[in-house]
C-alpha cells in the first residue's frame, strides 16, 4: 500500500510513501507532514510545516485483490 498526501492547487501531491497495513496501525501523525527527523525538530520549535488537505490510501498495481470496501480510521488532536 501506499499513503498520499495532497493539498489543494496546482503542486497537489505533497508526498506518496510505501505505507505497510502495520505502519498504518500504530498510527501517524497527519499534520503537519513530518517526513524527516529535521521535520519533527521544526514542528517543536515552532516553523510553519506543509499542512495537507487531504490523504488518499492506493494499492500498488496488481495488488487490487487486497482492497476492502471500508476503511477505519481515528483522528486525534494535540497541542505543542
Amino acid at each position: 500500500m501506499r499513503l498520499a498526501a495532497w493539498r489543494q492547487g496546482a503542486n497537489g501531491l505533497l508526498a506518496r510513501r510505501r505505507a505497510p497495513a502495520p505502519m498504518l496501525a500504530a498510527g501517524f501523525v497527519a499534520s503537519p507532514l513530518l517526513l524527516r527527523t529535521s521535520d519533527v525538530l521544526a514542528c517543536y520549535a515552532g516553523q510553519d510545516l506543509p499542512r495537507p488537505d487531504g490523504y488518499s490510501v492506493e494499492l500498488l498495481p496488481g495488488d487490487e485483490r487486497f482492497w476492502q470496501d471500508s476503511l477505519h480510521f481515528r483522528v486525534y488532536q494535540f497541542a505543542r
